[in-house]
């Protein structure tokens, strides 16, 4: 009915008011959405705008629901990052609404219609280029830049207040295994920094306070700006020099070129940088610990009296300044730093053992209820961005580098290209050409994907690419050639065809598209009538089910970030334990197999789990419990999505998945139906005579209401 929805959870800066249109010197300080829709009603009165605060993701899908998804005609985005961009074009696909997606970078712009069976998604367009990074040995030891700093600032971030909170969780769950892969790991310069760390933490979740926050601030204060500047300058003097290994040629000072020799700092509450650094860290480790509240959308007065110089010289006088331990130094990265003929080796391997004897000493302690940071640039009262400009600054100072100010680390940690009016003019332009296009129902040949480069002068247009669609096939694997013998290669040293190996696959339906779907009939399905149902309506045979419930975050040996699925087991049902079949925990072992290899009632696949869970009971001298959650063949979808949902909160709260992705399946009770996304669907494999793996299959719909 002509409703157009806005939603921003930004308010407007005064930066804003040379690249966006809709904003007067007035607004800054108001919403973005509601002064914007304010000023579009002055504009056109007739208008019918609904103004909202929220983000769209994961997290507000409470509000964001099917109903109001299927409410809209169509979606427009104006985002500022790729995680956003891809959660609302999945958004879109699964609930086949028409995205009008587009995006400026300082002066490019580009302009992507996504119309549902007509054209490609988004993602399936590719991601953006974001940029190479810089080398880990120059983020570690050796800066020269303030962005190197700013960076390096960041990295703390995520360390302190997510990492952290994930190793303290880990070590509360299993000491011992925490402890032995700590000793065994092979960069020890980082283990003894985490192992003091966690030492330091540890004390402040025995007694959480502002106070034992404090001290935990002033720890990694020491540790950062003192201590890892002194374990540099002495591995590596003011005078070290580098040899050749191999002709033993000076090659001349390590120190010269982009490597700044380092000065390490002493705590000076009279410093601005220091204390407002004392202040942040406290602030974030406080409601890390439970010692605050945490911080609210929109509260600006959040931890207000931290940003007083009075209240930071206060708390350091309750604090102890920790003593220096020796950590060594990583120079992974730095091909001259293996030639330093000079410069003192601490025994790190000694260290790192002293300081797991201390961390054995908090096996068993209770653990308040940690709560990670989720980084967020856009809000100037939560003390992220003010953390990482105090850290990058000292990092500056100890290598003599210019400081950054708040708004230049802000552009940097959050990675924002300062957006231009003419291309913001120009971009909306375009997209609104392709909106009357979509009014006009045009087919794929009528939409246009637009890129734009008003710095160069050029401007390119391409027709909209249709669905990507997915058919049977065949792969080849062809073995490498030092693993073959010689006579399978042929006169011109090709390999022979009768040593490639050929692995059909099936697609299906056979040449879908990430718009198809399968429509489950009702949620009330069973799950072995769900089986059925694949068998008789689509020739499929169901062979593993394993549902995602979220992602757990992994960092590569290329410090990449990557994504891993937590899944839980659906289909084959896990086998589940009946308690009353297990054998008196007063029998012996021998007595306990016959009569578990002897009983008619557990079937023969499953007496070898029945055995073992009766040797654990034995041990631990309590039989297992039924948690209610097993899967049962006739147990309905809609039940078993339920049960996931269960899984998956479960798995939130025990550090399994990563908070700032979320759980893959929550707020079923306000949803019409559930849609498992085609790279997540069942294993399944055709009825053929000859049976095929299917390696392409549609999303799957299943209706709960």
């Amino acid at each position: 009915n002509g409703l157009l929805t806005v939603t921003d959870a930004d308010r407007i800066e005064l930066s804003n008011l040379t690249r966006q249109f809709l904003f007067r010197e007035h607004n800054v300080g108001q919403p973005k959405s509601k002064a914007a829709s304010a000023m579009a009603q002055q504009m056109n009165p007739a208008m019918q705008v609904r103004a909202l605060e929220m983000f769209v993701g994961p997290k507000t899908e409470d509000s964001f629901n099917d109903d109001f998804w299927l409410s809209l005609d169509g979606i427009c985005n104006a985002l500022d990052n790729m995680e956003a961009r891809f959660y609302v074009d999945d958004q879109c696909v699964k609930y086949e609404r028409p995205l009008l997606e587009s995006g400026t970078m300082g002066p490019a712009g580009n302009v992507d219609p996504v119309v549902p069976f007509k054209t490609h998604t988004y993602r399936d367009g590719g991601q953006a280029d974001e940029g190479g990074g810089i080398p880990m040995c120059t983020l570690r030891n050796f800066p020269h830049l303030p962005d190197h700093c700013i960076e390096w600032a960041r990295d703390q971030f995520e360390l302190f207040f997510v990492k952290s909170v994930k190793q303290l969780k880990k070590f509360h769950e299993d000491p011992a295994t925490f402890i032995s892969e700590i000793g065994s790991s092979t960069d020890m310069t980082q283990s003894i920094f985490e192992v003091r760390g966690l030492l330091s933490l540890l004390n402040a979740a025995s007694r959480p306070s502002i106070e034992s926050a404090g001290q935990t601030a002033f720890d990694f204060f020491h540790l950062l700006f003192r201590d890892k500047i002194l374990d540099l300058t002495a591995a590596f003097p003011a005078d070290a020099r580098i040899i050749d290994p191999d002709t033993k040629q000076d090659k001349g000072l390590f120190w010269s070129g982009h490597k700044r020799f380092p000065d390490a700092t002493a705590f000076d509450v009279e410093k601005e940088t220091h204390w407002r650094f004392l202040a942040a860290s406290t602030a974030l480790f406080a409601a890390m610990l439970g010692a605050v509240p945490q911080k609210q959308e929109g509260d600006n007065t959040w931890c207000q009296e931290f940003k007083r110089k009075a209240w930071a010289a206060a708390l350091v006088q309750k604090l102890k300044v920790p003593e220096y331990v020796a950590g060594g130094v990583n120079t992974d990265g730095d091909a001259t730093a293996g030639g330093v003929t000079s410069g003192v080796k601490a025994d790190s391997k000694a260290i790192l053992q002293g300081l797991l004897q201390q961390l054995q000493g908090f096996a068993g302690q209770p653990l308040p209820a940690l709560e990670e940071a989720d980084f967020e640039k856009d809000d100037d009262f939560n003390y992220h961005i003010d953390f990482i400009t105090r850290c990058a600054n000292l990092r500056a100072d100890n290598y003599h580098i210019t400081n950054s100010d708040f708004h230049k680390v802000k552009l940097v940690a959050g990675r924002i290209v300062p957006a231009i009016a003419t291309t913001t003019a120009a971009v909306c332009g375009l997209v609104m050409l392709e909106l009357f296009k979509l009014l006009q129902g045009k087919n794929t040949d009528g939409f246009r994907t637009r890129q734009i480069g008003l710095a160069v002068n050029t401007y390119t247009s391409f027709e909209a690419q249709e669905p990507r669609s997915f058919s049977s096939g065949v792969e080849k694997k062809v073995p490498r050639a030092e693993e073959l013998p010689p006579d399978a290669f042929d006169d011109a040293g090709k390999i022979k065809a009768e040593y490639v190996l050929e692995e059909a696959y099936a697609s299906y339906p056979e040449k879908h598209s990430v718009w198809d779907k399968l429509s489950v009939p009702t949620g009330t399905m069973t799950l072995e009538g769900f089986k059925d149902w694949l068998a008789k309506e689509h020739k499929l045979k169901l062979r593993n089910w394993s549902f995602v419930l979220g992602w757990k975050r992994v960092v590569d040996e290329e410090n990449k970030e990557m994504r891993v699925p937590v899944s839980s087991q659906i289909y084959p049902p896990p086998v589940s334990i009946d308690a009353k079949l297990l054998p008196p925990l007063t029998d012996g072992q021998a007595d306990a197999m016959k009569k578990i290899q002897a009983s008619a009632a557990i079937p023969p696949a499953q007496k070898m789990k029945y055995v073992s869970e009766w040797q654990k009971a034995k041990k631990s001298g309590k039989l297992p419990e039924s948690t209610g959650q097993e899967i049962r063949p006739e147990m309905t979808l809609k039940d078993i999505l339920a049960l996931m949902e269960v899984k998956a909160e479960k798995a939130l709260q025990d550090g399994s998945i990563y908070p700032k992705w979320g759980k893959a399946i929550s707020d079923l009770a306000g949803r019409r139906f559930w849609v498992i996304p085609s790279d997540q669907t069942p294993d399944c494999a055709t009825m053929d005579a000859e049976p095929l793996d299917v390696r392409y299959m549609a999303r799957i719909e299943v209706p709960l209401t």
